[in-house]
């Protein structure tokens, strides 16, 4: 009896990983059906790459400082943080609760630089 129980749980499990691999393949094969589709037709974001006149290389390099700044940001950013997650903190006493010190110093250096960076832009267009 324990032994029929053991094995109807085996083919339901083995059921079920036959039917998760069937759809896995089905997701390919519309993945390599809709990107053959969509090869024939122009990126969705040509207008980044080039241009379709000379009144529109203002935008298009306009396009390229930002984003070279939305990158630099995030790096920035994404930096911090490690550098914030891996940091070693001292070993402190479990009641000893209350602000540290400095942390108000990173917000004026992150607000002058962010309001620089955005006024350079300003001037930039």
């Amino acid at each position: 009896m324990h032994q029929d129980r053991a094995n109807k749980r085996a083919a339901g499990t083995h059921n079920q990983a036959r039917v998760a691999a069937s759809a896995a393949f089905s997701v390919f094969c519309a993945s390599v059906v809709l990107s053959s589709e969509a090869c024939a037709e122009p990126a969705p974001l040509a207008y980044f790459l080039h241009t379709a006149g000379p009144a529109a290389s203002p935008t298009m390099r306009l396009g390229w400082v930002l984003t070279a700044i939305v990158v630099l940001v995030v790096l920035i950013v994404s930096g911090l943080l490690v550098g914030a997650v891996l940091r070693k903190r001292p070993a402190a006493p479990a009641e000893a609760i209350g602000p540290e010190a400095g942390g108000l110093r990173w917000i004026y250096v992150g607000t002058g630089v962010s309001c620089i960076a955005l006024l350079s832009m300003l001037v930039y267009v």
